[in-house]
């Protein structure tokens, strides 16, 4: 859209990604205020794919990290993975919580009662 097309009081984004509001016109030329930038949307958090899996329990601390690779996708390019699983549950164990193995070394965090 050009910039003689754009309605006053809307808001429209410009070349560069910014959020603006045409206020009025100059000579022929838009008058914008309003700008901001927008950011391009934040890849998933870790953390937000590994904490399920470490309170349903049922899958070891290898298949919790295979399981993130496959849904975080470019979150978990070149991270190791394992190591993420581990600092969650130590973040969960200096919070009060309980980190609980089984014999073939499943993990499950339990939550404190109280």
């Amino acid at each position: 859209m050009k910039a003689s097309e754009a309605k006053v009081g809307e808001k429209y984004l410009s070349k560069t990604g910014a959020t603006v509001t045409k206020t009025g016109e100059k000579d022929g030329k838009k008058i914008a205020i309003g700008a901001t930038t927008v950011n391009p949307p934040r890849p998933a958090s870790l953390a937000a794919l590994i904490d399920p899996l470490l309170l349903a329990g049922g899958h070891s601390v290898k298949e919790i990290a295979a399981e993130i690779s496959r849904q975080a996708g470019d979150a978990a390019k070149d991270k190791d993975l394992e190591a993420n699983v581990r600092a969650r549950m130590v973040i969960y164990t200096r919070k009060g919580w309980t980190v609980a193995k089984d014999d073939k070394k499943r993990v499950k965090v339990i939550q404190p009662k109280g």
